[in-house]
């Protein structure tokens, strides 16, 4: 897989001169420079700007050979968003794949293949390494932020965390559209987004009122507005009705629907996730440390559920816990413990 970018860690003669790069099976050819595969941990593609990172850059975390911790490197893809996205996934696929044959063949060599666990995530590919992770019934992929069941492949909910409102739920890719037409000039504004059901039936409703005057847009909001009522499973729009009470604040009702989902939801540790969240949003963290145990015990690498007890635990003076957890937390992408300082 052959691709052009700019080195931002290059010297000075050379910052901004394109140069060929290309992934193989062995690793990462950039250059003149060669990164194995099963040294390279993540790699994420940013195609808008933020922050202090431009667009269209990618951020590839490599291990360093002195600390054997992952270290960015940053590269500006060149040419359009999609095969620079499609690059990423399939970087983190090659070198996913990579460090755990190397890890096996490294416990075969101590006569300890058979302790060696992997699992293969259904919606990217990638290899996850839970040989020090506690065996559970789900699995987070650390790639793509999807806890599954490796036993009911075919049941298993596509469930990632809405970037707007924060809660796992099945998300969906739409443009918001606005059009605004006058007798000598016209505006038109669009944004692809990716969100819950939930949320973007909160921003279809505000499409539609956005171009109810001009009435151009209209027809495309309304096909956007059917689209976020009529997509979804009953389960999903469930977690979503479940999802919505929490957002308005309604923690009881939202936590006995959370509860019947956990029951019949696959994956179930999301749910759990999603129903601390609303309890910590109502200020009872000790009920939330409860629920947030749950999710763990069914899904052992379940970071997000990690992070936020740790957290709960840390607010509440629960320092005992807090070292327990930290100490035997295993990290999904690399799979060993890192620093307590890091682990957020």
């Amino acid at each position: 897989m052959k691709f052009k970018f700019k080195s931002f860690a290059a010297s000075k003669s050379r910052r901004g001169r394109t140069q060929k790069g290309e992934l193989t099976e062995q690793g990462l050819q950039m250059g003149d420079e060669f990164v194995p595969a099963e040294q390279i941990v993540l790699a994420t593609y940013q195609a808008i700007a933020h922050d202090s990172i431009p667009a269209r850059t990618m951020m590839i975390h490599v291990l360093s050979e002195e600390s054997g911790k992952p270290l960015a490197m940053p590269l500006q893809i060149s040419g359009n968003p999609g095969p620079a996205r499609r690059l990423a996934e399939r970087i983190c696929v090659v070198s996913s794949a990579a460090r755990a044959a190397a890890r096996r063949a490294g416990m075969a060599e101590q006569g300890r293949e058979g302790a060696f666990r992997s699992a293969i995530c259904p919606s990217c590919g990638v290899t996850i390494d839970l040989t020090e992770a506690a065996r559970s019934q789900e699995v987070w992929c650390p790639y793509c932020d999807m806890a599954f069941d490796p036993a009911d492949g075919a049941d298993n909910k596509q469930l990632h965390v809405c970037p707007r409102c924060g809660l796992y739920s099945e998300l969906r890719e739409y443009t918001w559209l606005f059009v605004l037409i006058l007798v000598v000039a016209y505006y038109v504004s669009s944004q692809r987004r990716l969100e819950c059901l939930r949320c973007m039936r909160r921003s279809a409703w505000q499409m539609v009122g956005a171009n109810f005057l001009f009435v151009f847009g209209l027809p495309f909001a309304l096909v956007q507005l059917f689209r976020a009522y009529l997509s979804g499973g009953s389960t999903v729009r469930e977690l979503d009705g479940a999802n919505h009470l929490a957002g308005k604040g309604h923690d009881e009702e939202a936590g006995r629907r959370y509860e019947d989902l956990a029951g019949i939801l696959i994956p179930s540790a999301p749910v759990r996730y999603n129903h601390a969240i609303s309890i910590c949003r109502a200020d009872r963290l000790e009920q939330a440390i409860v629920k947030l145990k749950e999710a763990l015990a069914v899904c052992s690498n379940f970071k997000p559920a990690h992070v936020l007890l740790c957290r709960c635990y840390e607010t509440t003076g629960r320092t005992q816990e807090l070292a327990a957890q930290t100490e035997q937390w295993i990290d999904p992408l690399l799979g060993y413990n890192m620093p307590i300082a890091e682990q957020a």
